[in-house]
């Protein structure tokens, strides 16, 4: 069977990410013969031995989340778990690896750029962890804490774009940068397979699926994996995520942006690829046009999994980076592009709107995923509360975006209910009067466009009595009173 398409991986992470602690159940016959192939293929690649993997009836991802469940123990690694690094240390790990990881999201890159004297932005706190390791266009690698001897060392194999493999003194372990959080750390997960062992401080909330995946990808591309890692050659590539949320995509895609190049030269940078896929304000290509120009070659990709081949190809070291705070430059840069790119109808409406209405509130409606349960009735309720004392109240509904196929979290989301909720929302706040609702256009080739719903709450129309302001309080914070 082929690679599955994108949807269908989406579709698949979210339905395990409603219980991470399901039961996989017992694997059928075929599939536990694939299982049983699939795992000598892991260790010995691993170990540097020769591999051997065929694909069969079974997606390999299946596969390999079947042997990750079934064979790997993940460690969430708490601080102060004095018994738990006892038992680690018998592993032959480092007790300076070991009590790094114990302190927690910054405690393994703190302890990495400690240990970097000759970095020149390694002490800088202005700096996350995560662009720092841009370092490796200064030192040839990514810098890591070696789990072995508790040391820097460098890390210049990468076997999934925020994955890396990391060999010394004939060990070999598995380095994870989170692929999707915006607290960036340096590292956060560690898989040793002469243990058994997945390690993590706790941050990562996926690291056996991040683990299933880095093992597909590499097994289904063994000969061009083959070929990669021998080469001695290494092309600093940054890599990019795709997000089909404005929130995600500012933290999880393009935070780091405004911190890279300061710190170093874009012509420094060999490849920076661009995914074509769920962009908001343009991508890194619009919003920093003049910084990304002198990079050594700038890719714009379908997929993860092109991205993932041209790393092969082109001999990459891929870095995924990451920033915990948003600066005024790139705000600015957010709000230029906006303006730039919306309709002059919607530039009016918005305008007239902020200043005729007076507060203005915003509220998201989600479906599903970290969704209000009682979201769509607890808004009316606020609304027409914050309506009785404040009659020239403005309200912004914001939803989510148009789909982004293979985007996990938001497979079971509909746009169109969203829509439907908002109007059921105005509809139950007495004297709303909608001011703008629309979609608005974006260019033709971008997937995802911005969905923002203006409404107008608490404007009372002529001759209708006021909300009294007692009854407002009671219904909100007493459902039960009439």
């Amino acid at each position: 069977m082929g690679t599955p398409p994108d949807w269908l991986h989406g579709l698949l992470d979210w339905c395990v990410l409603q219980d991470a602690t399901c039961d996989f159940g017992q694997p059928p016959a075929p599939l536990m013969e694939e299982i049983a192939a699939f795992e000598p293929a892991a260790l010995d690649f691993l170990a540097g031995r020769p591999a051997v993997w065929r694909p069969g009836r079974y997606p390999t991802v299946t596969v390999a989340r079947y042997w990750v469940h079934r064979a790997v123990r993940t460690i969430h690694l708490e601080p102060d778990d004095a018994e738990t690094v006892a038992q680690l240390r018998g592993g032959r790990l480092s007790p300076v690896f070991l009590q790094a990881v114990a302190r927690g999201r910054d405690g393994v890159g703190g302890a990495c750029f400690a240990a970097s004297p000759n970095i020149p932005f390694a002490a800088n706190p202005a700096f996350s962890h995560r662009v720092k390791d841009i370092a490796a266009v200064l030192l040839g690698g990514k810098p890591v804490l070696c789990p072995f001897t508790g040391e820097r060392a460098l890390a210049r194999d990468t076997i999934n774009l925020h994955t890396f493999l990391h060999r010394t003194d004939g060990r070999s372990c598995i380095i994870f940068s989170d692929p999707d959080i915006s607290i960036a750390p340096a590292d956060s997960a560690w898989y040793f397979p002469d243990l058994g062992i997945l390690l993590t401080h706790g941050w990562n909330m996926r690291p056996d699926a991040d683990l299933a995946v880095t093992m597909q990808r590499v097994l289904d591309n063994l000969p061009a994996v083959n070929a990669y890692l021998p080469s001695s050659e290494r092309t600093i590539m940054v890599s990019e995520e795709t997000m089909g949320h404005v929130g995600h995509y500012i933290w999880n895609v393009i935070s780091d942006r405004n911190q890279l190049f300061q710190i170093v030269r874009p012509e420094d940078i060999g490849v920076l690829t661009s995914l074509d896929g769920g962009h908001f304000f343009g991508g890194v290509t619009e919003l920093y046009a003049g910084e990304v120009r002198p990079v050594g070659r700038v890719m714009r990709l379908p997929r993860r999994e092109d991205a993932f081949a041209a790393m092969l190809e082109r001999r990459g070291l891929s870095l995924i980076l990451r920033d915990r705070f948003v600066t005024q430059d790139f705000a600015q840069r957010v709000q230029v592009w906006c303006e730039r790119h919306v309709s002059a109808e919607f530039l009016t409406a918005s305008a007239a709107f902020r200043q005729a209405a007076e507060p203005l509130l915003m509220i998201t409606i989600r479906l599903e995923n970290r969704a209000w349960v009682e979201q769509e009735s607890g808004d009316v309720d606020i609304i027409n509360c914050l309506a009785a004392e404040h009659p020239g109240l403005g309200i912004v509904i914001d939803g989510l975006n148009a789909l982004l196929p293979g985007t996990r979290t938001f497979v079971p989301m509909s746009l169109a209910d969203e829509q439907a909720m908002a109007g059921r929302i105005v509809a139950a706040c007495p004297g709303a009067r909608r001011e703008h609702d629309r979609l608005h256009p974006g260019r033709k080739r971008r997937l995802v466009q911005p969905d923002r719903r203006l409404r107008r709450a608490g404007r009372r129309r002529p001759g209708q009595e006021p909300l009294d302001r007692q009854q407002a309080r009671r219904r909100f914070f007493q459902p039960d009173v009439p």
